[in-house]
């Protein structure tokens, strides 16, 4: 008996025929197109070189379907997936595509039983929690500045404060979506103080993961503060003491970035001690805790 779980092994023959070695007969794209509309993934390979050639086919099969005026990748669409190609969003694009047909997927099983004439899509079993989780990622991406250009004014405080929870737990799943994108050889750094990442870990996580934390002593990376500013602090790894920073910046949530900047550049074999170092030179930027003048004893800062 078949497992409909395995995909579909199609070779190909020197003479460019597919042979489907299930039902043991050639097939056409057009009958693989079948297969693959059945629910069923498939494999396409060389039987002489052994090459995967399923990239190659399936796009074959967008492409003739798109020319016959099954149209379903808008002009736009296709135009900025021919950019990402010579942009940096190369890396990015896949990732972001499999996410979001992966939710689209997860909402196809009850479709039809919801379909209606007026607005088929909107009444998409799932597509609102869909359409949420696309719009807190845009959210997140971009300081909250997005929004969405259907967006209505709400002032009822108890329905902004239920829509602020289910956006941040669409951020939340886009994230946990994200960590799983990390290879086993990678590293994930995560603030043990925010119970929200703490939540996001939680979920399941299969890379190391180091944590970082100004005020506890469970964490991989801590600190004992040297005053209360933290202008100057011992780093701890594993609750030892391996140097100190003594620089020009203060506040809790500087020294998360500096535990956060020396873990990340030992991940990648910059020892501690060359990080800790460095902090020691770094001023800051501009118009970040800037110290703009003294009046009367009065320190003033730009923040």
């Amino acid at each position: 008996m078949t497992d409909a779980t395995t995909p579909l092994l199609i070779k190909r023959y020197a003479s460019r025929r597919l042979y489907n070695t299930e039902t043991s007969d050639y097939v056409t794209l057009e009958d693989i197109s079948g297969f693959i509309s059945e629910g069923r993934d498939v494999k396409i390979i060389d039987l002489k070189s052994g090459d995967d050639l399923t990239r190659q086919y399936l796009l074959q099969i967008v492409a003739e379907r798109e020319s016959k005026g099954e149209s379903v990748l808008p002009v736009a669409v296709l135009t900025d997936l021919v950019r990402s190609y010579t942009s940096q969003a190369s890396s990015v694009v896949p990732q972001f595509l499999a996410m979001s047909f992966d939710m689209l997927r997860d909402s196809q099983s009850k479709v039809v039983d919801n379909i209606t004439k007026v607005n088929p899509i909107a009444q998409m079993p799932g597509m609102e929690a869909f359409r949420s989780q696309q719009e807190a990622f845009f959210k997140a991406m971009t300081g909250g500045q997005w929004t969405p250009p259907s967006a209505e004014k709400v002032e009822d405080p108890k329905v902004e404060a239920t829509e602020s929870r289910e956006d941040l737990d669409a951020i939340k799943t886009q994230f946990h979506h994200l960590i799983r994108t990390v290879p086993s050889n990678g590293l994930v750094l995560s603030n043990k103080e925010d119970a929200n990442l703490q939540g996001v870990l939680g979920k399941g996580c299969w890379t190391p993961v180091e944590t970082f934390a100004s005020s506890d002593d469970n964490a991989t990376w801590s600190v004992k503060l040297h005053d209360k500013a933290g202008c100057k602090f011992d780093v701890l790894f594993e609750n030892e003491v391996i140097g100190t920073v003594n620089w020009s910046l203060m506040g809790m949530h500087n020294i998360s970035n500096a535990l956060a900047s020396i873990a990340a550049a030992r991940h990648v074999g910059v020892p501690p001690e060359h990080a800790i170092n460095a902090l020691a030179e770094f001023k800051g930027v501009k118009r970040r805790m800037q110290l703009r003048g003294e009046i009367n004893q009065i320190s003033v800062y730009d923040d």
